[in-house]
């Protein structure tokens, strides 16, 4: 359910999942009423002061909260949140003056399992350690954070229970960083790029990775076709998404056919994949469901819909 600040005041409660919008400060006690509320999502809301986490911090119930693009929000807002021992789900994109403390803050939270924290920009090493502290996260989404190096990607790698990561984009991060998430027995789905300091080399270590089944690599120059292509024969994976990668061409769609079993696969900014390369992956027939294509200038739709019309039920997405 959505509703305005002004529509809170009113509303007698009893629903479990909310969106308001213009939460003002001076009616975000209205959601007092809301005790048995599960899901909450001011994001966006650029109004919100750390004064609106007080309240929100007094939702006993409260699993999932996404306060993401709340720019006003800082470390004192976040320490309110201690006290909400269900939470679960925490999204704070972009919410850039949350520092290393309120990591720490979070660290302190057994309950969390999912964080979303992209486009801070304030977040080292030393904070990243901290929320590590919390043992039982499963994902992590970190994508833009400058300040972050192979040390932090070593904390995070200590976490037994990692499911899902999303790398530092932008980060001095090197082919170490693989060597830590090589450790990582859980880890199902990566996400990374642009990193300028990782080899094909470097990514190898990720075929220790055993449970891995979605991989998502964008703009990282010294890493090539034949590089993903060696990774993914060492692993069973059901996703493949390679945006701006080197030598991704026909041959390695043909390639792609031949030795996986992929269910997605999403090739974006690619000259060399033609026609001739979409319709290699016809021999996916028994086990693709998604296709996307972007920025590929030489696909046309008649070979998307050749592809459609053989492997039906599979969704086929040309972007130019």
């Amino acid at each position: 359910m959505e509703l305005s600040g002004n529509e809170l005041r009113v509303f007698p409660g009893g629903v479990e999942s909310l969106r308001v919008r213009k939460l003002a400060c001076d009616v975000a006690s209205s959601l007092a009423q809301f005790g048995g509320l599960r899901e909450l999502s001011i994001s966006g809301e650029h109004e919100v002061t750390d004064e609106v986490l007080v309240h929100i911090g007094r939702l006993p119930n409260l699993a999932r909260l996404d306060i993401s693009f709340c720019e006003r929000l800082t470390d004192a807002g976040i320490a309110h949140l201690s006290h909400l021992g269900q939470l679960a789900t925490l999204n704070i994109d972009a919410c850039h003056r949350i520092t290393d403390r309120g990591l720490a803050v979070l660290g302190q939270m057994a309950s969390l399992r999912v964080l979303a924290a992209r486009w801070c920009f304030a977040f080292t090493d030393a904070g990243v350690a901290e929320l590590c502290r919390n043992g039982r996260l499963q994902e992590v989404l970190l994508d833009d954070q400058p300040h972050l190096t192979d040390a932090a990607i070593a904390s995070l790698s200590q976490l037994p229970w990692l499911r899902q990561l999303e790398l530092p984009s932008f980060a001095p991060l090197t082919d170490a960083t693989f060597e830590y998430l090589a450790r990582c027995g859980q880890l199902a789905v990566l996400t990374f790029g642009p990193l300028l300091e990782i080899s094909n080399d470097g990514i190898m270590a990720l075929a220790a990775c055993r449970a891995l089944r979605s991989l998502s690599i964008c703009q990282c120059k010294g890493i090539s076709a034949a590089g993903v292509l060696n990774l993914a024969r060492c692993l069973s994976l059901s996703s493949l998404a390679i945006d701006g990668v080197s030598g991704i061409d026909d041959s390695f769609l043909s390639a792609v056919a031949e030795s996986l079993q992929l269910e997605r696969i999403a090739i974006v900014g690619s000259d060399s994949v033609s026609d001739a390369g979409i319709l290699q992956l016809q021999r996916l027939v028994g086990s693709l469901k998604e296709v996307e294509i972007q920025e590929c200038p030489a696909v046309s739709g008649k070979a998307i819909r050749c592809l459609r019309e053989a492997i039906p039920g599979c969704r086929v997405d040309l972007q130019v």
